[in-house]
């Protein structure tokens, strides 16, 4: 009997809904309220694949140039660390492990003399044993302007050697490749190439002074210290990292929560229109209300009848903001180069925003969401009106009929 009475309802609901209104400010506050729920939706749903793409391009950034964590050894020195990167491998939370020489310089510059860092990947190491007298480097942009230099401009660092901390000037030669995206990102490291830093430091072959690792997830690395700490020997240390970049990745899922919040009330805005225009069609279906009633129709199924409703136009609303705000994100870095090319000027830079394009990603789980939000709203606009739908008395409307 209820599923039967329910099935009424929605067919009654849908009658309703579709059939013609003779008020026609009632029709146009009924089409705006649907017209703003997909507003609203479409809005929702551009900010959120915005936000998600700058979260992962930026997180993809921050992972491509700092490790998440480090392991140093306590004589600074490291010549015996194949066998704790073997162990290393085992973890599955780990990603890359990356052995590296770090050490301390100062450039020689012309106009300014800034501390730096000189980094070389061994695992990206030749075999080529013959140090050259002026070495391959790369340099973050904001240390060549800094330090006045053009790709293929040469300059001096000086660093000292490890038997007897003498001073030792090093010749190195910008290379034309950025390895760098932004100025916050490790910016006074300068990344030498091949076997030159340890040829020129007089290191042993396998020396190096750090093991860098990247975890699987960034905002797990701390749980990811605490399992490396059972496999590491008691003259080793771990840093991490990335703690450093936890704030802001968490400072965007907050904007992106602030901004889901501020753009919900364009919702919430039509949600109000919606309650308007069912309180207008109860007034003008009293009399069909009434005979319903008088025709057995219990005052839940009237309840239901504008319920179901208010959640047909909400649903015909999200599904035109569903599909234009989907279109919308996968089109949206298109789009914007598209309009950097006719107004002829950057509209991003990224030495400002971090990405010189505006990614965007949608995510399944978001679309469900303000899915299930949409309609969670329009069945609360919808209780008012129901109640007074359903308070109808049908003697009182019926009795000069």
């Amino acid at each position: 009997m209820t599923q039967r009475i329910d099935t009424t309802s929605l067919q009654i609901a849908t009658r309703f809904a579709l059939s013609g209104r003779s008020n026609t400010f009632a029709k146009l506050i009924q089409r705006l309220s649907v017209v703003g729920i997909g507003l609203g939706v479409c809005v929702l749903i551009v900010v959120s694949a915005i936000f998600n793409g700058f979260r992962i391009e930026i997180t993809q950034s921050l992972t491509e140039i700092t490790p998440h964590l480090i392991v140093t050894h306590d004589n600074h020195w490291w010549s015996d660390w194949q066998e704790v990167e073997k162990r290393l491998n085992r973890i599955e939370d780990i990603k890359t492990i990356r052995p590296r020489l770090r050490t301390f310089a100062m450039v020689a510059g012309r106009f300014t003399s800034p501390p730096v860092q000189l980094i070389q990947d061994m695992s990206e190491s030749t075999n080529d044993e013959l140090s050259t007298d002026i070495i391959e480097a790369s340099l973050s942009p904001d240390l060549q302007h800094d330090l006045w230099l053009m790709p293929n401009d040469t300059f001096g660092v000086i660093t000292a050697t490890k038997q007897n901390n003498k001073p030792v000037n090093i010749r190195l030669k910008v290379s034309s490749e950025e390895i760098f995206s932004h100025n916050l990102m490790d910016h006074r490291s300068i990344h030498i190439k091949g076997n030159a830093l340890r040829n020129v430091l007089k290191l042993p072959k396998n020396t190096i002074t750090e093991l860098d690792i990247d975890t699987q997830d960034i905002l797990s690395a701390d749980k990811t210290v605490k399992l490396l700490q059972q496999y590491l020997p008691a003259d080793t240390q771990v840093r991490n990292v990335s703690q450093q970049f936890t704030n802001l990745l968490a400072s965007l899922r907050m904007q992106k929560k602030l901004m889901i919040i501020v753009f919900s009330l364009v919702v919430v805005i039509a949600a109000f229109n919606l309650v308007t225009s069912l309180v207008m069609m109860v007034t003008e279906r009293k009399k069909e209300i009434a005979v319903l009633r008088t025709l057995g129709l219990r005052k839940v199924s009237i309840i239901q009848i504008f319920v179901a409703q208010s959640i047909l136009l909400a649903t015909s609303g999200m599904m035109i903001g569903l599909c234009s705000g989907v279109i919308i994100a996968q089109n949206i870095s298109s789009a914007m180069r598209w309009c950097e090319q006719w107004l002829g000027q950057k509209i991003m830079s990224k030495q400002v925003w971090m990405l010189d394009h505006l990614p965007a990603v949608i995510d399944p789980q978001d679309l469900t969401m303000i899915c299930i939000g949409t309609i969670i709203l329009a069945t609360v606009a919808a209780s008012y009106p129901a109640w007074i739908a359903s308070r109808i008395d049908p003697a009182d409307v019926l009795r000069y009929e």
